[in-house]
Order: structure tokens, then C-alpha cells, then sequence
């Protein structure tokens, strides 16, 4: 198991395995991604996983379903669905659809449900009506906390540029 989120060369070597031969330790390599930021290279480990578990789509729909699941992290919720879920082909998301239709309810992570949302609208044109419904409810949603950001900076900061 890698010592931290920069040790690369045993994350690498435990990617080179099957998934079989890692299934002991499978989700224990999916809490990995939980450490992906942008700059990916500020934790190659998470981004050597999450080609693994792409690269795995259909042994590791079990793992990926409990962390949508029961997870509440969300920023581990948020890469899995912005990282590894796009890449995945329809049959290894199908198990997914509840998880993922409950992160698009879940208003307190817009990011993440709408991301969730992108998924489900992408495989499943068919729901488009209830997902179309939850869409605009986010668009209104981001758009009024879009103003408050403008209002809050028109109050407290039209001397100058927002301090860093």
C-alpha cells in the first residue's frame, strides 16, 4: 500500500496487478482517490488508481457503489464522478443508477449531483424529464449564488481586487 498521496512506485506497482489479485484491498485503493486535486501531480497516487479503477470498470462497480453509497465524503464522491464515471462504459454504470440518482437529489453537493446528473442524462435519455426538472433547479441555484458573490464583492470589495 502506498505511504502517501506521492508514492507513485507502490501505487504502480499494485496497478499492474488484476483486479482479482487486489480485491482484498480494492476499496482500500479506491479511498485513494479521495486524495485527487487539480493539479493532478499533487497526488499521482490518486491519479494512478483512477486509471485502474477505469481500467476496471467491471470488477470494481461492488466498491465504487458502496463509496457512493455510504461515503459522506464528498469530495471523494466528487472525483469518483468526475474522474472515473465518465470513462466507464453503460453496462458498469447500470448498478450505479440509484447511487448516482440520489447524489442528483443530494442539494448539498451541487457539484457533485450535478456531475451525477451528466452521467445518468448521458446513459439514459429516457429519464430526461426528471433529470431536465433537477437540472433547472441547479442552474437557478448557482445563478442566485452567482449574484451574491457579485453583490458581496460590489459591498465589501469595490476598493480593489479580492485579497489572496
Amino acid at each position: 500500500m502506498p505511504f502517501s498521496k506521492t508514492d507513485s512506485e507502490r501505487a504502480q506497482n499494485l496497478a499492474l496487478l488484476d483486479y482479482a489479485t487486489v480485491k482484498p484491498v480494492s476499496y482500500e485503493l479506491l479511498r485513494w482517490v479521495r486524495t485527487y486535486r487539480v493539479p493532478a501531480d499533487e497526488s499521482p497516487v490518486a491519479q494512478i488508481f483512477i486509471h485502474f479503477f477505469i481500467r476496471h470498470a467491471d470488477a470494481a462497480v461492488e466498491d465504487v457503489e458502496k463509496a457512493l453509497r455510504t461515503s459522506k465524503l464528498d469530495s471523494w464522491k466528487y472525483a469518483i464522478v468526475t474522474q472515473i464515471l465518465p470513462e466507464w462504459p453503460r453496462f458498469a454504470i447500470d448498478p450505479l443508477k440509484n447511487s448516482l440518482a440520489q447524489l442528483v437529489t443530494d442539494t448539498g453537493n451541487p457539484e457533485t449531483a450535478l456531475m451525477a446528473l451528466r452521467i445518468l442524462a448521458k446513459y439514459y435519455p429516457q429519464d430526461r424529464e426528471w433529470l431536465s426538472g433537477w437540472l433547472t433547479y441547479y442552474v437557478g441555484r448557482m445563478e442566485r449564488n452567482l449574484w451574491e458573490a457579485h453583490q458581496i464583492t460590489d459591498t465589501y470589495f469595490s476598493d480593489g481586487p479580492l485579497p489572496e
